[in-house]
């Protein structure tokens, strides 16, 4: 029995956490989309593809890391 106890608790905090850490996310991810639709749409720079593309690479490397650590 012990050795499921470990996958069954990994499955556990990736089932509980998941929520908590895109409902941390996904405010930040809103309020800088909004920036950027007043900012940037207007003059036609640069693209809502662009931005959400970079605002997903910058959260990777933490997301790495925080996963390496856990």
């Amino acid at each position: 029995m012990p050795d499921l106890q470990n996958p069954n608790f990994t499955a556990y905090f990736v089932i509980v956490f998941q929520p908590a850490i895109v409902n941390s996310v996904v405010p930040k991810c809103f309020e800088n989309g909004m920036i950027c639709e007043a900012r940037e749409l207007p003059s036609k720079i640069y693209g809502w593809v662009l931005f959400y593309t970079a605002h997903t690479m910058g959260d990777i490397p933490s997301a790495v890391v925080t996963t390496v650590i856990y």
